[in-house]
């Protein structure tokens, strides 16, 4: 999708402008002679909060309300009222074939960023619904726009925020990993898959993993994984043992600290 800009919002509202536009000499003709669906759905959007435009007919004509033209840095005023063909609200070079596949009944959706006049970027989520008039022919379509800018912005430090974790725990090298007791199965990153001798696989069976353990260390490993299983234990996992890679025979000393977490009714859904 295309970039597009903010609006600022003009001083004529949707409101306005509907009572200024002479009906009896639009397309959709006076209002009282409007198909119920359209006079339902007009009304809804006028006084809607959050931003939407219905299309109506073949020619698509644009019925916004404020919020709706409160986004992007254009004048919508000359855009009320009429054929979104050649008169397109958002300007971009896909839209009517858009329109045109929503009116045939079915619903679309995409996510746009759209760059503010401070040359930041705001994300909005457009969802187009088609809307059937009184005689069920989708005659009508609804965009609905929502801004997800806020999501977005936590998504993305949220997305920081791990690879500084992966970060730190790479130059820290660490071993990490997590047991799902449900399943029986432990997954690691690579740095402790290398200390075990572990292939690549995602996950594997814990008892491959204890394998690698000294035989004399192995029966205190199984109580204390046992121990921290256990809600009345308090769920940690903290013990000192040896490994030995298989492959390379190299013998490790590690300190492994963890912690379960438990459901309402106590059981173990996970140790990490």
């Amino acid at each position: 999708m295309s970039a597009l800009k903010r609006n600022s919002t003009s001083n004529k509202g949707s409101n306005y402008l509907y009572h200024n536009i002479n009906w009896s000499e639009h397309p959709l003709g006076d209002r009282n002679s409007w198909d119920p669906s359209l006079q339902a759905m007009f009304s809804m959007v006028i006084a809607n909060p959050m931003a939407m435009c219905l299309f109506w007919g073949k020619d698509f004509i644009q019925l916004f309300n404020e919020p709706f033209g409160g986004i992007w840095d254009r004048d919508f005023v000359p855009l009320f009222g009429r054929s979104a063909t050649g008169n397109s609200t958002l300007g971009l070079p896909d839209y009517i074939p858009i329109l045109k596949s929503v009116l045939s009944g079915e619903a679309f959706q995409f996510s746009e960023t759209i760059p503010t006049k401070d040359l930041k970027s705001r994300f909005y989520d457009f969802t187009f619904s088609p809307v059937q008039d009184t005689e069920g022919r989708f005659s009508g379509i609804l965009l609905t726009v929502v801004e997800t800018t806020e999501k977005k912005l936590i998504e993305e430090r949220l997305a920081d925020s791990k690879d500084q974790y992966h970060f730190a725990i790479e130059a820290a090298d660490l071993g990490t990993w997590v047991y799902n007791p449900a399943t029986g199965k432990f997954s690691a990153n690579p740095i402790l898959k290398d200390w075990f001798g572990l292939g690549s696989e995602e996950s594997i069976e814990l008892g491959y993993a204890l394998d690698s353990i000294m035989p004399e260390d192995r029966p205190r490993v199984d109580q204390a994984i046992k121990n921290a299983l256990d809600y009345n234990s308090g769920g940690k996992f903290d013990i000192e043992y040896k490994v030995k890679n298989p492959i390379s025979g190299e013998i490790r000393l590690i300190h492994s600290q963890g912690k379960s977490s438990f459901k309402s009714d106590n059981s173990c859904v996970r140790g990490h």
